[in-house]
């Protein structure tokens, strides 16, 4: 396995051969394996910048401006969340993940940059990571959208005890939008109960229990290859 340094120069050295594709796929690699901890700050700014570079190529041009601004004052948590939300839309998660855990460093605890975090992360499956990233920012305790992601994340990677957590904290919520979220979330751990009693397993590898339980549906075609 290659080192972070080792991926970060191995992407330099496709984009001066001319690979812009192939660098691209190098840095995703790189900014996949950040997580809370991060890496050295250099070694990060420097592959900020490469990709900024390549988001101007690509003809991302507001994803390269919001990169280029959080590279001028890389400890301005309001720019590293900028570009990060530029690179979400632009479909760009997992830098975008990166550059939220450093804005969730500068500013520890913000409810806006935790879900949007979340949200990054639960774009590339990484849900145990988005449920233990909003438990230790503590915004769960005190905003009940971060309630919501952090039991809905639990459910999400088979943590259920997670989820009744933050059910109990939702309890009492009013908003609208929040009152759906909660109701949706109870009914997933209903259903995992339910199947639960019935004595269906809810193993890592139930598929069809699984779905039942996320998505309230029943599975009737399984892949003939298996679901490893």
């Amino acid at each position: 396995m290659s080192t972070p340094r080792e991926t970060v120069d191995a992407a330099k050295q496709r984009y001066a051969n001319g690979e812009s594709q192939e660098a691209y796929r190098h840095l995703r690699t790189f900014f996949s394996g950040l997580g809370v901890a991060l890496c050295d700050e250099a070694l990060f700014f420097e592959a900020l910048a490469l990709l900024a570079t390549l988001s101007q190529a690509f003809g991302a041009t507001t994803a390269a401006d919001a990169l280029k601004a959080c590279l001028a004052r890389r400890d301005d948590a309001e720019r590293c969340f900028t570009a990060a939300w530029q690179l979400y839309e632009e479909g760009q998660y997992a830098p975008a993940s990166a550059l939220l855990f450093r804005a969730n460093q500068l500013t520890p605890g913000e409810p806006g940059i935790v879900s949007e975090l979340s949200a990054a992360l639960e774009a590339q499956l990484r849900y145990s990571e988005a449920a233990r990233v909003l438990e230790a920012s503590g915004t769960p305790e005190r905003d009940p959208m971060c309630a919501y992601l952090a039991g809905f994340n639990g459910v999400m990677c088979g943590e259920l005890d997670r989820a009744r957590v933050q059910l109990a904290r939702l309890a009492d919520v009013t908003d609208a939008r929040l009152v759906f979220q909660r109701d949706v979330l109870r009914d997933m751990v209903a259903r995992a109960d339910a199947l639960s009693a019935a004595g269906v397993s809810l193993t890592g590898l139930a598929l069809s229990a699984w779905q039942a339980v996320i998505n309230g549906t029943v599975l009737l075609h399984g892949s003939p290859h298996g679901c490893e």
